[in-house]
């Protein structure tokens, strides 16, 4: 039997899956509670029920979606006796979305990208989150480093080149391909690990 807690946990989930559906298909601009709504088969109020509004249900999204990709890095089993390389590889390869060739996927964090600007809800939750990616990449590259200091700000380029090359193989997939993307990654990390230029 489902309880009224797992009910309401449900309601909810489905309400940020058509959220993200309709993000994917209709932009922030194209994407209305009726929208979201109609794709999770229920009324309006319901998703008022849930959530105050459009902005606190695209609040919980994101949310959701950064802390996905937070528990794909923090459950890869690292094995601190590899060599950085092939830790450091693995780790990017996760970090990365699963289908880095996706126009939706593209439009759904372009769409909160331009949010963290104009919604502080969605800043906050875009500045404790790549805190969290940070630390999660410096904790991985930091033994490896003559100069330990010098992890948080590697991590932070990680992750921006991750970011912008994600971008680049959504918007010309002819010009580079996902292992390209995930390879340069790595490439950057290693490079600046072993103080090489890159």
């Amino acid at each position: 039997m489902t309880t009224s807690t797992e009910q309401i946990s449900d309601g909810r989930a489905r309400l940020v899956d058509a959220a993200l559906a309709c993000l994917a298909e209709h932009g922030h601009q194209g994407t209305t509670v009726r929208k979201i709504a109609e794709r999770a088969g229920v009324t309006a109020g319901l998703v008022r029920h849930h959530f105050d509004g459009k902005d606190a249900l695209l609040v919980e999204a994101y949310k959701q979606i950064n802390q996905q990709a937070l528990n794909r890095l923090q459950r890869l089993d690292i094995d601190p006796s590899n060599p950085i390389a092939t830790s450091l590889e693995r780790a990017v390869r996760v970090f990365f979305p699963d289908n880095l060739n996706d126009p939706g996927q593209m439009r759904i964090m372009v769409a909160f990208w331009g949010l963290v600007l104009t919604k502080p809800q969605i800043a906050e939750v875009q500045q404790q989150m790549v805190s969290d990616f940070q630390d999660y990449f410096a904790g991985l590259i930091e033994p490896a480093l003559k100069h330990p200091s010098e992890a948080r700000e590697i991590a932070i380029g990680i992750i921006a080149l991750a970011d912008g090359l994600w971008l680049e193989c959504c918007m010309n997939p002819e010009r580079l391909s996902p292992e390209q993307a995930i390879d340069t990654t790595v490439r950057f990390g290693l490079a600046r690990i072993e103080n090489h230029s890159f």
